[in-house]
């Protein structure tokens, strides 16, 4: 997925990733907001994935889909809001 746009606001709260829902989208706290617009390696954002994994664990794919990964729950992360805007492939 290409990201085309982004909002960024001055606040950065950091929380934990076992604290997010399926479906949230976020990107790890020691990744800068631009290099996670790069999408490179694991610099990028990523949502969290009804898969099941390993007790205090979360499954992860990122929004490129290039990677889907297991990660602890106690990774500090910084959570995003997204809009996926989905329309007829040219």
């Amino acid at each position: 997925m290409k990201i085309l746009k982004a909002e960024n606001g001055d606040a950065e709260a950091t929380s934990k990733l076992s604290s997010l829902n399926n479906g949230d989208i976020f990107r790890w706290a020691d990744v800068k907001f631009e290099a996670a617009l790069q999408q490179t390696d694991e610099e990028t954002f990523y949502m969290v994935i009804n898969l099941k994994a390993t007790e205090g664990r979360k499954s992860i794919i990122s929004l490129d889909g290039k990677l889907l990964l297991e990660r602890d729950g106690d990774r500090k992360i910084i959570e995003h809001q997204a809009v996926v805007t989905v329309s007829p492939k040219k």
